[in-house]
């Protein structure tokens, strides 16, 4: 059985007050629900998924305002939901500037074998990898497998996925090869391994990680 991907999207301490974080919340929600109706709805994430679906969120920054739970130093936070059969989960911690809590986005995609339309094709998936690294600016992110992080877990991370992005430039020794393509980004480097999301083994995401991280693994 093919498994689930997860989008995380990792920084440090960079303060961002509520407003600021509604804001960006709001545009980034707004981008991804115009590629795929299943990200287009969103509920706010309770304890029992029929309880969420009484609580609607409108996607805009003066309704999402009030949705984050937000502390000084830990900065603001929200859980969503989409409501739907195939189900996808939004999580998001932004704005904090404590040194041992860091900053995080996730949105963890539906099982493949879900009726989730073109959701899961890969220039949908890269499309989705790129909103998020756009409008947050991570240090670092990725489209991953669990089976493709769980033995990159005891490395010092970065952990390498289908996709990754690493903030700043990366030595020209690392640069594309022929299992995989660098190309510039933002304000950093995107790495692909391959065209097919689901044909990349966790083998391979060592192989890449081994190459384009060797400090992480000495």
């Amino acid at each position: 059985m093919a498994e689930s991907f997860t989008l995380g999207c990792y920084w440090g301490p960079r303060f961002a007050d509520p407003e600021e974080s509604a804001s960006t919340t709001a545009r980034c929600l707004q981008r991804l629900g115009e590629l795929n109706p299943i990200l287009g709805t969103w509920y706010q994430k309770v304890n029992r998924p029929s309880d969420s679906l009484k609580y609607p969120v409108e996607i805009d920054a003066a309704h999402i305002r009030p949705l984050l739970n937000c502390d000084d130093s830990l900065g603001c936070s929200l859980s969503l939901w989409n409501g739907q059969q195939a189900g996808v989960d939004f999580y998001l911690a932004c704005g904090g500037t404590s040194p041992w809590v860091h900053n995080v986005l996730t949105l963890n995609f539906p099982s493949p074998e879900e009726e989730a339309g073109n959701l899961h094709s890969p220039s949908i998936m890269r499309s989705a990898m790129e909103i998020a690294v756009h409008e947050w600016k991570p240090d670092q992110a990725a489209l991953f497998t669990y089976p493709m992080q769980e033995p990159q877990l005891e490395t010092n991370g970065p952990h390498v996925g289908w996709m990754t992005y690493l903030n700043g430039s990366i030595p020209t020794t690392m640069l594309s090869d022929d299992e995989y393509v660098t190309e510039p980004f933002s304000t950093g480097t995107m790495i692909t391994i391959g065209d097919d999301p689901f044909a990349v083994t966790p083998e391979m995401t060592v192989r890449v990680a081994r190459k384009v991280l060797p400090a992480n693994w000495t």
